[in-house]
């Protein structure tokens, strides 16, 4: 199942077709794609509730990840920005490391949340124009980014979610 554009945004599923028992829980292949990069390792089975839930409460952040400031930094500053804001020592800031991770949490998407995401870290920053999709490879160390029509990223997730709830209501 692909919802989206890979050009653009988009989530890619597919069920392990090897478990046939039903249970609770669902194995499958997950990644994001953005402009045209696979975000995650597809050719993992993982644990499928695991990406599920994270991404079904990234949306209770949606329409709240606005900053002119970060919109206004290079793909590069708001990596290195949002990555010392949320994992950095912040001796530098003069706000605590709490207040730092309570305030920028909401921009990081794609955390490492799931051993098909171990090797990313993707952020979202929502514009009045546009939303921001950067991601950082941390093997090549390249950081890449699309620009999107705003509300794209809760539309395909909201869809993934839809897709994956009616999967697990059959069992």
């Amino acid at each position: 199942m692909l919802l989206g554009d890979k050009q653009e945004l988009a989530l890619e599923c597919l069920l392990d077709s090897r478990e046939s028992e039903l249970q609770d829980y669902l194995f499958g292949h997950i990644a994001l794609w953005a402009g045209g990069y696979a975000i995650g390792d597809f050719s993992l089975t993982v644990m499928l509730n695991v990406p599920y839930s994270y991404f079904q409460s990234s949306l209770t952040e949606c329409g709240k990840r606005q900053d002119s400031n970060l919109m206004r930094m290079t793909a590069l500053e708001v990596c290195q920005f949002l990555d010392s804001a949320l994992y950095g020592d912040n001796l530098e800031s003069h706000w605590s490391s709490e207040e730092l991770e309570k305030k920028y949490r909401k921009f990081c998407i794609c955390p490492g949340f799931s051993e098909a995401f171990d090797g990313e870290m993707a952020f979202l920053i929502e514009g009045e124009k546009e939303e921001r999709f950067i991601w950082k490879d941390f093997l090549s160390q390249s950081i890449k980014e699309v620009r999107l029509k705003p509300k794209t990223y809760k539309y395909i997730i909201e869809s993934f979610i839809a897709w994956y709830f009616n999967l697990i209501q059959v069992v």
